[in-house]
């Protein structure tokens, strides 16, 4: 049973019709779109013999319980900040070729995504310029656009995730962050939830 995130279905459903599609016995693939309360009902069934869950640490935690309660083998992959440790050997450019691609690969919303950049100190305002430069060229597009290539950006998933990421920004601006950015959205995106590449540096480990 697959039951794909309600934010980021359309994936999973291609999947699923492709399965349908090779000819795999009725009953063996079984495809449940829903919220998180299907969810939960999914893990909490005791016909449910084990759980693998891709998400949040918050909603993991809660999955967790559920399987507990059951002594039910459960598996894992939580969100994270991945750090990215840049030596001072390295080849400035194909270092930042490197964490601009990995921030801005589907948008950054991936579990794979840099969320932590340490850097060697002679190299940081290099590196920074480097990375900066990279989000310049990027541009942005509709996610229903064929068209879109590596460096292209799309939306992000949904309104919410958008406001804590704006809100996320805000606090560390607060902290004495300085945030760099350089991507502009064109004014026909402006309404959407676009969200320009950012890093921040200046807060530290």
């Amino acid at each position: 049973i697959l039951k794909p995130s309600e934010w980021a279905p359309l994936g999973l459903d291609l999947f699923g019709r492709a399965v349908h599609k090779a000819g795999l016995p009725k009953g063996v693939f079984q495809l449940l779109h829903g919220a998180g309360d299907l969810g939960e009902a999914l893990v909490a069934d005791t016909r449910c013999r084990a759980v693998n869950f891709t998400g949040s640490v918050a909603v993991g935690r809660r999955v967790l319980k559920l399987c507990a309660e059951q002594m039910k083998p459960a598996l894992f992959e939580l969100g994270g900040s991945n750090p990215v440790i840049v030596r001072r050997d390295v080849d400035v450019a194909t270092a930042a070729e490197g964490v601009a691609q990995a921030m801005a690969q589907l948008n950054g919303q991936w579990c794979g995504g840099p969320g932590r950049l340490i850097v060697h100190d002679t190299l940081e305002d290099d590196l920074v310029s480097a990375i900066v430069e990279r989000f310049a060229a990027m541009t942005f597009a509709a996610s229903t656009d064929a068209s879109q290539e590596v460096g292209v950006l799309g939306p992000i998933a949904h309104r919410f995730h958008w406001v804590a990421l704006h809100a996320e920004l805000q606090r560390l601006r607060g902290l004495g962050g300085k945030v760099h950015t350089a991507t502009k959205i064109p004014e026909s995106f402006a309404r959407g939830n676009f969200f320009a590449p950012a890093l921040v540096t200046g807060l530290g480990m």
